[in-house]
């Protein structure tokens, strides 16, 4: 029963238990991984060499990781894939194995690469890790079973932090020998993700393509015209691009003052970690408990300046007052708002642009946008710092600018960004399958409820179905004209926005639905009619309202009795079907008699006033449609004994 409560709880159904823990697991291991390695990299970089060649690094990193993660995905067309995740684990483990040996020898130019390698590394192994899943599972799955995932890599960022400290003050482990400790805990993630691979039945063969090839390899010329077309996506890459280097920045800042403060690499090693670990652990509870609000107040485009302007205040307090208080809230609130808001904001600047463009911009500015505008940063800090000789103050001041004009740009896309949202539901371009967010905040809501005033049917139905489950009173306003639309799926849809939206007034509006001459539209009255009917009363007046429809006229039995076959646990509303209204139902004389046979013939479960001579009766029916609808409805209920008839019509 526990558990029972507990798969309804995770929103798993019955069998994906399994899976969804080996594949939380991968993704606990791998970044506890990386969390474990990423405060031993920066100490040890820092301690050894300097904070000054931290832009180096930056250029550097950004040169390695974009070819290396093309060489990646290449490979991933041409291999199985968890042949690729066996070979990648094992060569990253060796290679890490390898840098502990390394880190022995007195040369500065080890920790450069120890410091490329770890960014490389952590790319990779998150890139290879949604890969999988998304091999794993289908959309709808995924909408249902990657939040899951996300919760499962937020606690393994904490514990890395967590256990990185630990290690270091409890066992005086050196900074060193976390690479070694790495090294098994990603082995760890290597065998969960094989066991996850067989627990899913994975067999995911290589996409075909001419010789292996792939999107994000070639026709850049044509992906960045693309992008220089759209005014939206040009924006949007201004975003990137400013988020990537104001993010070096405050790193930069950060890491310089962090050094001056601790006396050893130990101490610094244990700092990191706890501050990486504590941020990530206040990244989710910002997720968890401000994001859907925030959402909702500011808006899809709005969400995008939340971030820089929290980081202006860090960035002024580090250029009039710098220390190591002012740098922890810099850098925090980049941790914590960057991996929850920020990158939710910026994963729905992409809702509106067609699905086609998407593909193919989407993976060009995530590999190549973020990665050179990192090493665009690291050399404009090169020239600040080393060229220029200004110190952390100048620095600060020019991360204030870089936020200003990210600011700015920001500004420019929240009106961008509703005209494209605008033009993308006229067109019905966005992609519904991969919806993962409520739209119901302030400026998409105000568009989609301005598409149901369209003349166009299909637009108003797309707009419908983008709504589902949005909340407003501007809403339940727009929905009471199209209770009387000329098409019934706009009124049957109209029936079931309106019920969380609506007011006791509303009750009227329905009811004339009663006697709508589509079955959908009246069993989706005969629920709003019903639950309004139970919202004071319980489940005795709900259960009441339902038996007086069907004890009423033709119209509104064959709704009500439609809708106990539909709804959830309808089994508890059997004793309702009385034989006298099964005997009623067969022999209506009305033009709504063979509906009523339909619905009663279709009942997934057997009622139990209907014994084998009803459902004999309905087989032969005059009327073809009510014999297929019991025929469905003897698969429906898994009557097997019907089988002999069954293969004798054929």
């Amino acid at each position: 029963m526990v558990l029972g409560r507990r798969i309804r709880l995770l929103d798993l159904r019955p069998g994906e238990g399994r899976l969804a823990a080996l594949m939380a697991l991968d993704y606990y291991l791998l970044l506890l991984f990386y969390y474990l390695l990423k405060p031993a990299r920066d100490s040890l970089f820092l301690v050894e060499v300097e904070p000054s060649q931290l832009p180096l690094v930056y250029m550097a990193t950004a040169l390695v990781a974009a070819p290396v993660t093309a060489a990646y995905a290449r490979a991933g067309m041409r291999r199985r894939l968890d042949r690729l995740l066996l070979l990648t684990t094992a060569f990253l483990c060796l290679s890490l194995v390898a840098m502990w040996w390394l880190v022995q020898l007195p040369h500065h130019w080890v920790y450069f690469l120890l410091y490329v390698w770890v960014g490389v590394a952590g790319g990779l192994t998150t890139s290879q890790f949604w890969l999988l899943a998304n091999g794993m599972y289908d959309a709808g799955e995924a909408k249902r079973i990657f939040p899951i995932l996300s919760i499962g890599g937020i606690a393994g960022a904490f514990t890395g932090g967590e256990v990185t400290s630990f290690l270091v003050d409890a066992w005086n482990l050196g900074t060193r020998d976390l690479l070694l400790v790495s090294a098994g805990v990603l082995a760890a993630a290597g065998f969960a993700a094989r066991a996850a691979w067989r627990q899913g039945g994975g067999s995911m063969e290589p996409a075909p393509g001419p010789g292996g090839g792939d999107a994000v390899g070639s026709g850049k010329g044509g992906i960045i015209r693309a992008i220089l077309r759209s005014r939206h996506l040009t924006l949007t890459v201004g975003i990137i691009a400013l988020t990537v280097m104001t993010a070096s920045f405050v790193d930069y800042i950060f890491k310089s003052v962090s050094v001056q403060a601790f006396t050893t690499g130990e101490d610094l090693t244990a700092f990191l970690g706890r501050f990486y670990g504590r941020m990530s652990l206040l990244s989710l509870a910002v997720q968890i408990l401000l994001a859907t609000r925030l959402l909702r107040w500011f808006g899809a485009a709005g969400m995008v300046l939340i971030l820089p302007a929290v980081l202006a205040g860090g960035a002024l307090a580090m250029a009039v007052l710098p220390g190591l208080g002012a740098a922890m809230i810099l850098r925090g609130s980049d941790i914590t708002l960057k991996y929850s808001l920020d990158k939710t904001s910026r994963e729905l600047l992409f809702l509106p642009i067609p699905l086609a463009l998407k593909k193919r911009t989407k993976v060009f500015m995530d590999m190549f946008v973020d990665r050179w505008a990192r090493g665009l940063a690291g050399g404009l800090l090169l020239l600040l710092t080393t060229v220029m000789g200004f110190g952390l103050r100048t620095v600060a001041w020019v991360t204030v600018g870089l936020i200003v004009a990210w600011f700015t740009v920001g500004l420019f896309i929240r009106r961008e960004y509703l005209n494209s949202f605008r033009e993308a539901v006229s067109r019905r371009q966005i992609d519904l399958g991969n919806l993962r967010v409520r739209l119901d905040d302030t400026g998409t809501l105000g568009v989609l409820i301005g598409a149901l005033g369209s003349p166009n049917h299909r637009e108003v139905l797309y707009a419908q179905e983008m709504l589902d489950g949005a909340v407003s009173p501007r809403l339940a306003e727009a929905l009471r004209p199209l209770l009387s639309h000329p098409h019934a799926d706009v009124r049957r849809r109209a029936v079931a926005l309106l019920a969380p939206n609506a007011v006791e007034a509303d009750a009227a509006l329905v009811e004339p639905l009663m006697r709508d001459g589509s079955l959908e539209v009246r069993e989706g009255a005969v629920e709003f009619l019903a639950r309004t009917a139970g919202s004071g009363g319980g489940r005795e007046a709900f259960t009441a309202r339902v038996a007086g429809m069907l004890g009423g006229e033709p119209l509104c039995r064959n709704a009500a009795l439609a809708f106990i076959d539909r709804v959830p646990g309808g089994k508890a509303y059997d004793p309702l079907i009385t034989r006298s209204l099964v005997g009623a139902i067969l022999a209506e004389a009305s033009p709504w008699g063979p509906e009523g046979r339909r619905v009663l013939g279709g009942f997934s479960w057997r009622p139990a006033a209907c014994g084998d001579g009803v459902f004999d009766t309905l087989l032969a029916d005059a009327d073809p449609q009510v014999v297929e609808a019991t025929i469905r409805g003897c698969g429906r209920r898994h009557d097997l004994a019907r089988v002999p008839w069954l293969l004798e019509q054929l």
